[in-house]
């Protein structure tokens, strides 16, 4: 259990773990942990966005979390975001089969193109706006802590629920080789990080049945951007999901940011 937990952190972030041997069985099971590697980036987010509350402003704040974030996880999912971004600018020239070769092939590229640098700057620019808000209505330990943990959480059944698009590669191996099993215990950790929050958190019932049917909506929006890609490139690759948990992510801030003081 504890090695499938490093394998979550060391697959997702850039903390150091030295392992002797990896088998991919080990890291199929450390799919089911990836909510815990939410709460610890959440907790510490939410420790970085307390502490810059106390000496900075709040776009100076909300900067300086996006850089603490960067430092923890690098850019693995900017990476993947950047490269689907790239690959979907792709003009359809009537021909299936080579649009998605070529479409795979952007991706597969080291240099980035103008769609992938539009993607990164307005996820970037979407983040610091929506960390802004939620720091200056002091929303930050819920919201961090969640958004970070569902995103994990929510992505391991959509690896379930995808197909590949090809056949070697990290993301092959996740959608081939994931079994229920994953899923439960994703959605198991999610469910309980939820229900702490809620113990503690003294908001209206009626907001949290809104924060529910919100992510209901969300998870339903990203199943779609999955069939989107699936169409797009025959299937789902690493990059495609880790495009997916950013969107995941940035949906999930939008709600603490923008709604939850509205409802």
């Amino acid at each position: 259990m504890f090695k499938n937990i490093a394998l979550a952190f060391s697959f997702l972030t850039q903390i150091p773990f030295k392992f002797s041997e990896v088998k991919e069985s080990q890291l199929i099971q450390a799919l089911g942990y990836f909510p815990l590697v939410g709460v610890f980036e959440g907790l510490l987010l939410s420790l970085v966005a307390y502490l810059s509350s106390l000496f900075l402003s709040l776009e100076l704040g909300s900067l300086f979390c996006i850089l603490i974030l960067l430092l923890i996880r690098g850019i693995f999912h900017l990476d993947g975001f950047s490269d689907t971004a790239d690959a979907l600018w792709v003009k359809s020239s009537g021909d299936y089969t080579k649009d998605v070769e070529k479409r795979l092939k952007i991706m597969k590229e080291s240099t980035v193109g103008v769609g992938g640098v539009v993607a990164l700057v307005l996820n970037l620019f979407f983040r610091f706006i929506l960390i802004k808000e939620i720091l200056q209505k002091e929303l930050f330990w819920g919201a961090f802590v969640l958004s970070a943990t569902f995103s994990k959480g929510f992505i391991v059944p959509i690896i379930y629920l995808s197909k590949p698009a090809k056949k070697e590669g990290i993301g092959a191996l996740l959608i081939t080789s994931i079994t229920l099993k994953e899923v439960f215990w994703a959605l198991f950790f999610t469910s309980l990080v939820f229900l702490i929050w809620v113990f503690f958190n003294f908001s209206p019932f009626l907001k949290l049945i809104y924060l529910l049917i919100y992510w209901g909506w969300l998870f339903f929006l990203a199943l779609l951007i999955k069939r989107f890609f699936e169409k797009r490139f025959s299937g789902l690759t690493g990059d495609n999901l880790g495009a997916l948990m950013e969107f995941l992510e940035i949906g999930f801030l939008l709600f603490w940011g923008v709604l939850w003081l509205k409802l």
